[in-house]
């Protein structure tokens, strides 16, 4: 009789009990919801750790390679010559025992031509200028029009506004800026400038190994950052076919084979053997300033791998006459 009164009343209906039914199992389903989330939420956060943490190991890695190269060059037996045959030069792999690969590549700066030679101010006469130099180098680059890009970058290192690349160029831009002014801080700074961009720093594609014109920009020239007073000279014992022919001039083949062969056997240790072969005083005084046998500059590029992680660390390292050594530059 009361079970027929409520039902009467409409307190315990079958639909009701449907409808009650029914919002458990919704209710259920968010609760079972929720914590499915919190779970995967908290493994992703669990996998984002592991990953930054295998980050940071693998930085660490790669910071220690970093190290190891600066204490050989600082340990350098002969601070008064260097040459390809420096022990640490070249491109290195390795495993450390933790299981880490690690690859290395270590070049001579100084065996390149530094752009940053535009912005050196001298009154020293007779001279080649920079802008000659380079301007031979790139055409043996393959730029066999590279006087408007020349143009364009003298105008953002040297410190005056005369050109026709200079801030008023710039600020014509939809992203508008203006010339520095100053020495480059890096290649990624070349960008900016007028004529550059990244298909022009790629490397050739070569058919064989002596083709010509197919030296590659970014291992015949480098930018080492700050002001200077003095040149930053190439070593001849160092430093590409390339480079040297664009330096002595495209028609002193034969100086330049002169010498590759002679540094093979032995590196110079002075100059005076190069310049007993050069006749013209007038030429050797115009290109002497550039010239040297020591190495300052060293770029030290790491690479270290764990799994699908990767970590690089660059840097420009600097070694004074005493064999101090001093980082320059470290991207991370």
């Amino acid at each position: 009789m009361m079970r027929i009164e409520l039902l009467e009343r409409g307190i315990m209906t079958p639909q009701r009990r449907g409808f009650a039914l029914i919002l458990v199992l919704v209710f259920l389903g968010i609760i079972s919801g929720l914590v499915l989330q919190a779970q995967l939420s908290s493994r992703a956060s669990l996998r984002q750790e592991a990953a930054l943490a295998d980050k940071v190991k693998l930085r660490a890695s790669a910071t220690d390679a970093v190290l190891s190269v600066l204490k050989q060059i600082a340990d350098d037996a002969s601070l008064e010559v260097d040459d390809l045959k420096e022990p640490w030069l070249g491109i290195f792999d390795y495993e450390t025992p933790e299981g880490t690969k690690l690859f290395v590549r270590v070049t001579d700066e100084n065996g390149k031509f530094d752009i940053n030679n535009l912005t050196v101010q001298t009154t020293q006469m007779p001279l080649r200028a920079p802008e000659s130099i380079m301007a031979d180098i790139m055409t043996l680059c393959g730029d066999f029009t590279p006087s408007d890009r020349l143009d364009a970058l003298v105008d953002w290192v040297d410190a005056d506004d005369e050109g026709f690349r200079e801030d008023d160029f710039y600020l014509g831009r939809d992203e508008s800026y203006e010339t520095p002014d100053r020495a480059l801080t890096g290649w990624r700074e070349m960008l900016w400038i007028e004529g550059f961009d990244k298909e022009y720093f790629r490397r050739h594609s070569r058919r064989s190994a002596g083709q010509a014109f197919s030296e590659d920009f970014v291992d015949a020239f480098t930018t080492i950052p700050g002001a200077r007073n003095g040149f930053n000279k190439v070593n001849i014992n160092s430093a590409g076919r390339a480079v040297l022919l664009g330096l002595l001039g495209l028609a002193r083949d034969d100086l330049v084979d002169y010498v590759l062969v002679m540094r093979e056997d032995h590196p110079f240790h002075n100059l005076d053997a190069l310049a007993m072969t050069i006749s013209d005083a007038l030429y050797w005084e115009e290109i002497r300033p550039y010239l040297g046998v020591q190495s300052s500059f060293y770029r030290i590029e790491v690479t270290a791998m764990t799994g699908d992680q990767a970590v690089t660390v660059l840097a420009l390292s600097e070694r004074n006459a005493d064999g101090d050594v001093k980082v320059v530059q470290w991207i991370m």
